[in-house]
């Protein structure tokens, strides 16, 4: 009857030891704690690990051996033991087993849930990671390995990151873009999670993936190359440009705050920046439309990224000439003669060439118009074309009129602005077939130093002989020495001396009053021997011994001294 009922009781332990097995697997989450303490309560540790140890050890070959270091990875290890506890202590056991399993997050229960117990994974990757690495591990409980327990796979097949085969590694295939032009600012996908030999559904897993940014882009100048017209008379410290503006498509920050500069090279120091952060352009130098008329000066922008990216644009500068220059005659001066018998309305005969002003300001090139610059009566008998230049004789020649050459000054003027003008002169003769003229373009003239004060040396003769006419010199010094009458005759003011100035050079003017003639007067001095023999003593007296007569006769004759031109001996 012992025998019966112990069989008895056995049986009733194995049947419940089963329905606790089946019980324990479903619903251990919730009731796994009140066993454990219910086991711990009766039965010691060691000795509960010991009775589950012989319970893996009965397993099948296949079941993986239980210790207290290793465990159990499969489900069917644990409902074969269960189905061979036939005491309380090996049921005890077994709902250690159950709990070491779920302590070692190798439960079947646990599989495809996060380690962080989150329903969503997150991560963070930088925009510029490259194509084809590792972005992070899913954190999940689970093998994916060849054998494993669990399959992973995406949801989305198009996504820009896969699960690398039997791994839990997010790996990128498609670039990352911040700002979304490049690729995608963000990636959210549906990772789905498979118990591998169960019947049980997938797990799906979100994941989100945020794209964090990077200095990948460089700053792009709006509107580039940039034209600029200033006028040459800007002054120095306007600002002459305000639209250079340079955009970064990063995201705010740092490597999207662009600064300016002016990069160094040739006409480079005309600008700067007023600050570097804006394109607010400033001049530099002062700027001369005659000398530079266009050049180019080469901007930069760059953002504060390290290293920074950089974009460079050319600026051309066109200089606007201003009106800071007078006109100007293409002569200064201008001559012309007229026929005594010349009418009004006698157009001149202009040299060296027609009258002409230009605007010096050639970017303007203001038109000019000439009037004459004096009211004198010689300016009477002309009349000046207001827009040609050209100068007409307003009424016939008279012997009374144009006895002396008339100097003009005309005046050119900008039609645009009257405070800009240019004088030149016009000098304007009567021709006279009886006019004055010398005989010779030079008169060499030369004359001993011997001949005293008053004294005539020459005639500068000319086609009025006799006649009293005008006489002028090119240099006032000359007639200290010189004096020319009316006559044209040449004499001494003073007499001359080789040794001091052996020749004289000048030029002579002569005129009758209505026309004039000139010549050069070239005067050498010829040297006169004007010094008598004299001795440096007035007294000599040599001593003589031991000689005869006939040799002091002889000695005396030798000693006679003959003089030379030098004054004294």
């Amino acid at each position: 009857m012992y025998k019966s009922r112990n069989k008895e009781r056995n049986q009733g332990i194995g049947i419940l030891t089963n329905s606790y097995i089946h019980w324990i697997l479903r619903n251990r989450r919730v009731d796994i704690r009140f066993l454990w303490v219910k086991a711990h309560s009766r039965i010691g540790y060691d000795e509960m690990v010991d009775e589950a140890a012989k319970l893996a050890s009965s397993n099948s070959p296949e079941s993986y051996k239980f210790t207290k270091q290793t465990g159990v990875s499969k489900r069917r290890d644990v409902q074969t033991m269960g189905k061979q506890a036939t005491s309380v202590k090996a049921l005890w056991a077994l709902i250690l087993l159950v709990q070491m399993i779920e302590s070692q997050n190798i439960g079947s229960d646990n599989l495809c849930y996060l380690e962080n117990g989150s329903s969503s994974e997150s991560f963070f990757v930088p925009e510029d990671q490259p194509v084809g690495s590792t972005l992070g591990q899913v954190g999940i409980f689970g093998d994916p390995r060849p054998g494993g327990n669990i399959g992973l796979r995406l949801k989305e097949s198009d996504s820009p990151v896969v699960i690398s085969p039997g791994t839990k590694n997010l790996t990128l295939r498609k670039r990352l873009d911040k700002e979304g032009i490049d690729g995608p600012s963000s990636i959210f996908v549906n990772l789905i999670c498979e118990r591998l030999h169960t019947l049980d559904p997938g797990f799906v897993i979100p994941i989100n993936i945020r794209v964090t940014d990077a200095n990948d882009n460089s700053p792009v100048f709006i509107n580039a190359p940039y034209v600029l017209n200033i006028s040459e008379v800007t002054v120095v410290g306007t600002r002459v440009l305000q639209g250079v503006h340079a955009i970064d498509n990063d995201q705010q920050g740092p490597f999207s705050s662009v600064r300016y500069s002016v990069i160094p090279g040739l006409h480079s120091d005309y600008f700067e920046f007023e600050n570097e952060l804006e394109g607010t352009l400033v001049l530099k130098k002062p700027l001369d439309y005659e000398t530079l008329k266009t050049f180019d000066v080469h901007i930069r922008a760059q953002d504060h990224g390290e290293p920074p990216k950089k974009t460079d644009t050319v600026l051309t500068v066109y200089v606007v000439d201003a009106d800071d220059q007078n006109p100007r005659f293409l002569d200064d001066r201008y001559t012309s003669s007229l026929q005594s018998t010349s009418v009004g309305g006698t157009i001149l005969k202009i040299l060296p060439r027609d009258i002409r002003a230009l605007d010096q300001d050639k970017g303007i090139n203001a038109p000019v118009y000439y009037t004459f610059n004096g009211i004198s009566p010689d300016y009477a008998l002309f009349k000046i074309n207001r827009k040609t230049g050209k100068v007409i004789l307003a009424k016939d020649l008279t012997n009374s009129l144009l006895n002396h050459p008339a100097t003009l000054v005309i005046r050119a003027t900008q039609e645009d602005n009257p405070d800009r003008y240019a004088l030149a002169t016009l000098t304007v003769n009567k021709d006279n077939v009886n006019g004055i003229q010398f005989l010779h373009d030079v008169f060499f003239i030369s004359t001993s130093e011997s001949l005293p004060p008053g004294a005539i040396i020459a005639t500068l003769a000319n086609n009025r002989p006799g006649q009293n006419l005008k006489y002028y010199v090119s240099d006032q010094n000359i007639l200290k020495t010189f004096a020319l009458n009316t006559k044209g005759e040449l004499s001494l003011r003073k007499k001359l001396d080789y040794e001091e100035r052996p020749e004289y050079f000048f030029k002579v003017f002569a005129t009758d009053g209505v026309t004039n003639d000139s010549s050069v007067v070239n005067i050498t001095v010829e040297d006169v021997n004007e010094w008598e023999p004299r001795f440096r003593y007035p007294h000599y007296e040599f001593y003589v011994s031991g000689l005869p007569m006939s040799s002091l006769v002889r000695s005396k004759q030798l000693m006679e001294i003959r003089t030379t031109k030098s004054p004294f001996l």
